[in-house]
């Protein structure tokens, strides 16, 4: 069976909670990261006054059929 995408709205300190306490990885086959610290700031300061940051794609792990490898989160 194959879910569909779906769109959610989540709150920035939750994602930052759930990198912090590991329940939030990459796929084994994400890229490293590229961004240098200016984007970097500026992300920030755009999403902490409240305006939308667009979408990331998250993959729910734990499923045993899927083969993936994670890894956490750097930085």
């Amino acid at each position: 069976m194959i879910n569909s995408p779906q769109s959610l709205d989540t709150n920035l300190s939750k994602l930052l909670d759930e990198v912090q306490s590991c329940d939030m990885q990459l796929p084994e086959f994400q890229r490293g990261w590229t961004w240098d610290d200016d984007r970097i700031r500026g992300i920030i300061a755009t999403i902490s006054q409240g305006y939308p940051m667009g979408a990331i794609m998250r993959l729910q792990y734990g499923n045993p059929e899927i083969k993936f490898k994670y890894r956490v989160i750097e930085g």
